[in-house]
C-alpha cells in the first residue's frame, strides 16, 4: 500500500499507478494521520506531496519512519525549504530514500518514486544541484585535499565536479583529459571513499568537511 500526504497531492496518483502498477493509495489530510499510518506498519511507501511547508513537519515524519524499517518515504521538499547537506545527511539516515523540487518532471518522479520503492536512494538533479553548490563548492577556497584527506588532490577536485552534477566528458574537457581517464578516476574515488555512487560519494563527503 501506498501513504500520500497531503491529501491534496492528487496529481501524483497517475504518476505512482503508472509505475507501481495497480496499487491502493491512502490519502491522509494531516502529518498526524501520516504518523499514525506509518505506526499502522501496512504501508511500503509513503509519499510527501508539494503541500509540505516546513523542515519540522519532514523531520518528525522521519523519526517515525526510523522505528519502522519496513516503509520508504518519497518527499517533495517546498522551495521555501532551506535544506543544508548536514540535514540531507541526516534525513537519508532515516527511511527517507527520495527527495524531489516541487516542480520536477514527470519522468523524474516515476524515476524516483520507482527507486525508492525499490529501497534505493536518489534525489533529483535540481535539488542535488541546489544543496552541493551551496554546502561544498563554496570549500573550494579550503583547497580540495583539505575535504578529503584521503583523496589526492586533483581526485578531491573530480570527486567535487561529479557531486554537482558534472558529467565524465564535462570534467574531462575542463581538465583536459578523456573521458575514459575520468571514468578511472572515478572508480578511484568510489573505491577509496568505499561508495556506490554519487549520492554516497557527496554524503561521504559532507562527513569529511
Amino acid at each position: 500500500m501506498i501513504e500520500l500526504w497531503p491529501a491534496t497531492a492528487f496529481g501524483i496518483n497517475t504518476i505512482v499507478k503508472n509505475v507501481l502498477g495497480p496499487v491502493e493509495i491512502h490519502h491522509s489530510t494531516s502529518i498526524d494521520q501520516c504518523v499514525e499510518m506509518l505506526q499502522a506498519d501496512i504501508y511500503q511507501l509513503v509519499i510527501i506531496g508539494p503541500g509540505l511547508k516546513n523542515l519540522a513537519d519532514l523531520q518528525t515524519i522521519s523519526i517515525h519512519i526510523k522505528m519502522n524499517r519496513h516503509v520508504y518515504v518519497v518527499a517533495f521538499v517546498n522551495a521555501a525549504i532551506t535544506l543544508s547537506l548536514i540535514e540531507l545527511v541526516r534525513l537519508f539516515g532515516t527511511g527517507i530514500k527520495g527527495l524531489l523540487n516541487p516542480d520536477a518532471e514527470v519522468k523524474e518522479i516515476g524515476e524516483i518514486v520507482h527507486s525508492a520503492f525499490n529501497g534505493t536512494l536518489n534525489i533529483s538533479e535540481k535539488l542535488k544541484m541546489e544543496v552541493l553548490y551551496n554546502y561544498i563548492l563554496p570549500t573550494e577556497k579550503k583547497g580540495p585535499a583539505v575535504i578529503v584527506v584521503k583523496l589526492s588532490r586533483k581526485e578531491a577536485e573530480i570527486a567535487k565536479l561529479l557531486v554537482a552534477g558534472w558529467r565524465n566528458k564535462q570534467i574531462a574537457e575542463a581538465f583536459n583529459l578523456v573521458p575514459t581517464t575520468i571514468s578511472t578516476f572515478k572508480l578511484k574515488i568510489f573505491r577509496k571513499m568505499k561508495v556506490r555512487n554519487v549520492i554516497e560519494l557527496a554524503t561521504r563527503l559532507a562527513l569529511e568537511v
